[in-house]
């Protein structure tokens, strides 16, 4: 049986904290299965870096 491939969505992160939650949440409840969601945080001055955080603390594969 083939394994389904798997979908990478890349997420520029740079002062969208006012949209990062709706954006990934929306992400998150596609029904794909094998899905990755790669957060780019480019050190902006906002709480971005610290949102990306708190998913990846959530996601029991992140690492």
């Amino acid at each position: 049986m083939k394994t389904p491939d798997l979908v990478s969505v890349i997420v520029p992160v740079y002062g969208v904290e006012e949209y990062l939650n709706r954006c990934v949440d929306s992400i998150t409840q596609q029904t794909h299965e094998h899905l990755e969601i790669i957060l780019v945080d480019d050190g902006s001055p906002d709480r971005c870096g610290e949102i990306c955080d708190e998913y990846a603390a959530r996601d029991p594969g992140s690492g």
